[in-house]
């Protein structure tokens, strides 16, 4: 899928007619404007829709753009290059920014109201409690390419109020080969990545990707540690693709809160502390397509994922003593620890048209 090209679409077409009567004699005809084309957007893969047809401004990034620049994480790669795009570091680790897209929400914190939906592979990746993103658990070098599609749509399920994320991964077939990549930097960042890619004969290809990352954090206690791994192998002929893809995330993350301007002599110091985020994430996918004609194609996908998260969230400064005789009556407070498991499974079907359809361009 190109830049140029939009594949996850749907399309339709509506025919709108706009004129005034003839007032008085002589007054001139009706005028027929041109055809206004509405094209849908959906989360699996479809034929292919030029962007010229999409009324809304899709923006495409591909993962070779982001590998360019060394993004530490996806979310700060966004907030660079995208319009409309910007970020909210309201937990303090930057595995765990908000994404802001038109004044709408992607936050891996429980409670924000959420207002953008994510796929990957065609598989909604907002974690059914709390519709939350988790932008850690999404492995960055396995990105083939990203589209950020504006507007509410229902095709793309609840909450999709003010757009979609869709990400597709890499395959063997387009991204052969394999690397190792080792990278330092500041405040003991340290990563190691390993990426192979290729073919199996004339019809399978495989793709593998895993990292490491362990990073100190620029403030005092908000640490990360990331285990991401991802696998896909493909089947492919002249009308149909399978593949089955897999992967799964260990990730132990801390965030430092913003502080009040009375701890500025010390801006690296925490407000509260311990607040740890583990989340870990286990899933498999299996994606199918057939083009019946060139302009016929039915796709589907199956998924199974299972996400698990614990979370301390403090209310505690180990700093904290009070002066005074009534030591006693001043009662610290008390830290929050939460578990939650989910298991999704589901599957979706979609048939795309190109040809006419009861009279109308699809």
């Amino acid at each position: 899928m190109g830049a140029d090209t939009a594949r996850h679409r749907r399309g339709g077409s509506a025919r709108a007619r706009f004129g005034h009567g003839a007032a008085t004699t002589g007054a001139p005809p009706d005028t027929e404007l041109p055809t206004i084309v509405v094209v849908g957007t959906t989360p699996l893969v479809g034929v292919g829709t030029p962007l010229e047809k999409v009324p809304a401004n899709v923006q495409t990034i591909k993962g070779s753009e982001i590998e360019a620049q060394h993004s530490q994480t996806v979310t700060d790669y966004l907030q660079k290059n995208l319009t409309s795009v910007d970020t909210n570091d309201a937990q303090g680790n930057p595995s765990q920014t908000d994404i802001l897209y038109r004044g709408f929400t992607a936050s891996p914190l429980l409670g924000t109201p959420q207002g953008l939906s994510v796929f990957m592979d065609g598989v909604r990746i907002n974690e059914p409690f709390g519709d939350v993103v988790n932008w850690d658990l999404i492995p960055q070098a396995a990105i083939q390419t990203m589209q950020i599609i504006p507007g509410s749509n229902p095709t793309f399920g609840l909450n999709t109020l003010g757009g979609a994320v869709a990400v597709q991964t890499k395959n063997g077939r387009s991204n052969p080969g394999g690397n190792v990549d080792l990278s330092f930097g500041s405040f003991g960042r340290k990563v190691a990545q390993i990426e192979q890619g290729g073919m199996i004969g004339d019809h399978l290809d495989y793709y593998f990707t895993a990292n490491i990352t362990n990073d100190n954090g620029w403030a005092d206690h908000n640490s990360s540690r990331l285990r991401q791994a991802f696998g896909k192998i493909r089947y492919t002929d002249a009308d149909t693709t399978i593949s089955v893809s897999m992967g799964g995330a260990d990730n132990t993350l801390n965030g430092s809160q913003t502080i009040p301007r009375s701890f500025m002599d010390n801006f690296r110091q925490a407000y509260t502390f311990p607040d740890t985020s583990e989340n870990q994430v286990g899933y498999l996918t299996i994606n199918a397509e057939h083009y019946f004609t060139p302009n016929i194609q039915l796709s589907g996908n199956v998924y199974y994922r299972h996400y698990r998260n614990k979370n301390v969230s403090s209310n505690v400064n180990d700093d904290f003593d009070p002066d005074g005789d009534d030591e006693d009556e001043l009662t610290q407070a008390t830290n929050d620890q939460s578990v939650i498991v989910t298991d999704s499974y589901g599957a979706s079907l979609q048939l795309t048209l190109l040809n006419k359809l009861f009279g109308m361009d699809n």
